[in-house]
């Protein structure tokens, strides 16, 4: 299903289940900012907040604010799965993780 979900262009977001982005509340990447999208992409590419801080020009609270703001909207309960979820934003967005 995650296959076929991503292939279709949809996000997809682990959880209980395979679910896609119209199952799943909150409803995903929409609710995203900018700049949360920013941090979330940051996250995707292996920096730790104080290297997303630096590169955005903003403090490291900052960082870990727009963070638990992010798992919030997603419903992500930790690291783990809010990583699993940055990459498929890049993905969904065709930018590649480096």
């Amino acid at each position: 299903m995650a296959v076929r979900t991503l292939a279709a262009g949809e996000p997809f977001f682990p959880g209980v289940g395979l679910r896609t982005a119209q199952e799943r509340e909150p409803a995903g990447e929409e609710q995203i900012s900018p700049r949360e999208r920013e941090v979330l992409f940051g996250i995707a590419r292996g920096s730790t907040h104080a290297q997303i801080a630096r590169y955005l020009g903003i403090s490291p609270h900052t960082v870990d604010t727009y963070v638990r703001r992010i798992r919030t909207k997603l419903g992500v309960g930790n690291k783990a799965e809010l990583t699993r979820v940055a990459l498929l934003f890049m993905v969904n967005a065709g930018q590649r993780a480096s």
